[in-house]
């Protein structure tokens, strides 16, 4: 995911000290990320289809093409990735 970074020589932030929300370019990447503990405790396992911010299809990885290829009909490029269960971040979260 691509996002906004505040300053690009400062030393890595300390997560766990801070308040702000994360700003992204991309509002595929912006729904993604602060919707992401949603989707792994709800739809882990599966994968996310988008275009320009809004959820196409949340589906098993063999239909993913089909969705996507109606994303690419309509002239945009869609957003796709694989949902992680949740003991496959269970040190992450």
């Amino acid at each position: 995911m691509t996002h906004k970074k505040e300053k690009k020589n400062s030393p890595s932030p300390d997560h766990s000290q801070r308040s702000e929300k994360t700003q992204y370019d991309n509002p595929n990447d912006a729904y993604f990320g602060s919707h992401f503990e949603e989707l792994v405790d709800n739809y882990g396992g599966k994968w996310i289809v988008m275009a320009e911010g809004e959820v196409v299809a949340i589906c098993e990885g063999h239909e993913m093409p089909h969705y996507a290829d109606q994303i690419r009909k309509r002239g945009i490029t869609p957003f796709a990735a694989p949902i992680p269960r949740p003991e496959e971040i269970e040190c992450l979260l």
